[in-house]
């Protein structure tokens, strides 16, 4: 039934959209060939970004990039590209309407954050029309494509990458490059508790991961592909954890990019550049991390002074400096077109 109302509600999604194209609908519904599409609206979708596209374009685009391009990477770049300059905004992953616990919906075209950004790339990229774009998205997202909360990939490391095994795998370790190991701890019932009110019984768990460190990114970018997943290894000294995602574009002149979502849009740059600019960021962050050292404790002794006072309403509290985390270096993970993609 559930799947049923998926599809139900897909097509009725896109179905409703206003294209200011006037297309016989029925002619569309079709398994479209590069030949039966209009080709007046395609070389309109063709000059256009991606992320201005409704779900009616994207399903005409797909159906013809998918014909047009028969190499996986090539329409990895193709699509990635196409993106640049999509507007950022943070926390874009929910399930409404299936679930209400986050209102957020299961899709957005025009936005995204390096999550949504690189998964919607995965997706159209193994996709042939709309919905199996929908279909690979959830499956992406979400465990066995269970669109639930409790089921959604919250952590890179402990949910992203092992339910996604069937289309991306881990070779930080097969660069012939000296990594780092890290162990990381997660307890998911306390964060689905804090954040969506949700009791559950998922027992806490850890693991131990590896990244190549800063020092060594610049050798093991000679190894990368187009269509690489790169994972940004964030923290302190007390605990790292993946912060970031981008993909990996490879030029005609070997540059090695990184294409990802940031405030305040999706760019394309080299990736030692990025690097160079985050390790600069931990020079500033450690000054502010310094800082704030210093002035938590005068903070936290004036707010409870405050609390103290009968008579306070001209005052507030003060917040405290949130210490900002340092770039550790990067995890890298390779896709491979699954034999029998979702269609």
């Amino acid at each position: 039934m559930r799947k049923i109302f998926i599809l139900v509600l897909t097509i009725s999604l896109y179905m409703s959209c206003s294209t200011g194209y006037q297309l016989n609908r029925e002619t569309w519904q079709g398994n479209l060939s590069p030949d039966s599409l209009d080709s007046q609206i395609l070389e309109d979708l063709k000059k256009r970004p991606l992320y201005t596209f409704n779900e009616y374009e994207t399903d005409i685009y797909l159906k013809w990039l998918y014909h047009s391009e028969p190499d996986f990477q090539e329409r990895i770049r193709h699509l990635a590209e196409k993106n640049i300059n999509q507007p950022y905004e943070l926390y874009l992953l929910g399930e409404f309407p299936f679930e209400l616990y986050d209102p957020q919906p299961l899709y957005v075209l025009d936005r995204s954050d390096c999550v949504v950004f690189t998964e919607h790339v995965y997706a159209m990229a193994l996709s042939r029309d709309w919905p199996s774009f929908f279909k690979t998205l959830m499956r992406l997202r979400f465990q066995d494509g269970e669109i639930s909360v409790t089921k959604r990939n919250h952590y890179a490391l402990h949910d992203w990458l092992p339910n996604n095994a069937w289309l991306v795998h881990d070779m930080t370790d097969s660069l012939g490059i000296e990594t780092l190991p890290d162990t990381i701890r997660y307890d998911k019932q306390r964060f689905l508790k804090n954040r969506y009110h949700l009791e559950t019984e998922i027992p806490k768990d850890s693991l131990t991961w590896t990244y190549v460190p800063a020092k060594n990114i610049e050798k093991a970018s000679k190894f990368l592909k187009t269509g690489d997943l790169v994972f940004v290894v964030r923290g302190f000294e007390s605990g790292r954890w993946i912060g970031h995602y981008g993909l990996i574009i490879v030029d005609e002149d070997s540059l090695v990019n990184l294409i990802h979502s940031t405030p305040p849009k999706v760019i394309k740059q080299p990736l030692m550049e990025y690097v160079h600019q985050s390790l600069v960021r931990n020079e500033r962050n450690r000054e502010y991390n310094t800082k704030a050292e210093i002035e938590n404790p005068r903070i936290r002794y004036y707010n409870t002074q405050l609390k103290e006072k009968k008579f306070r309403f001209f005052r507030k509290p003060k917040p405290l400096m949130t210490p900002r985390p340092y770039f550790y270096g990067l995890k890298f993970l390779r896709p491979v077109e699954p034999d029998t993609s979702i269609r």
